[in-house]
């Protein structure tokens, strides 16, 4: 059995484990909060984000969106996602788990989803319906992002 795990790497992203079209699992992105110059900031959790790896089991390939920075963001949320994103490939390097990254332009114009989030739900939907539930609430646009990463990545095999 092939496994692929998809991973939109944002605080607000997630992890998909894609064992087959009817057998896919996804993890909201685990976070912890941390003070940081006597503020708290949400950061992605190592920890956690090891543990899912691990109860994967055995995969064929990790795939992860490519990081990047966006117009306007701030420094240190930039900081705090650059921060987390290498935390994940150290993690995926430490035990042994091949990876690659994707650009959101490529994965997006394979699968024909632009950028529209509400699209990319749907489209989540319409791919795993044995799992549609996980990607109805607008907020479930990261869950949907992880899903059609392994889904595109399946396709790349």
């Amino acid at each position: 059995m092939t496994v692929i795990i998809g991973i939109d790497p944002g605080l607000k992203g997630a992890i998909c484990v894609h064992r087959g079209p009817d057998n896919i699992e996804v993890f909201d992105m685990p976070t912890v909060s941390l003070i940081v110059n006597g503020k708290v900031r949400n950061m992605v959790d190592p920890y956690q984000f090891r543990d899912i790896i691990i109860n994967a089991g055995p995969c064929n390939m990790v795939v992860l969106e490519k990081l990047s920075t966006r117009p306007g963001e701030s420094p240190i949320a930039a900081l705090s996602y650059g921060i987390g994103f290498g935390q994940m490939i150290g993690v995926l390097v430490a035990l042994e788990r091949p990876y690659t990254t994707v650009t959101p332009q490529e994965w997006t114009k394979v699968l024909r989803v632009g950028a529209d989030k509400d699209l990319h739900r749907l489209v989540a939907m319409q791919n795993f319906p044995h799992a549609a539930d996980l990607f109805k609430r607008k907020k479930d646009d990261g869950r949907a992002d992880a899903a059609l990463i392994a889904h595109w990545a399946r396709g790349h095999e």
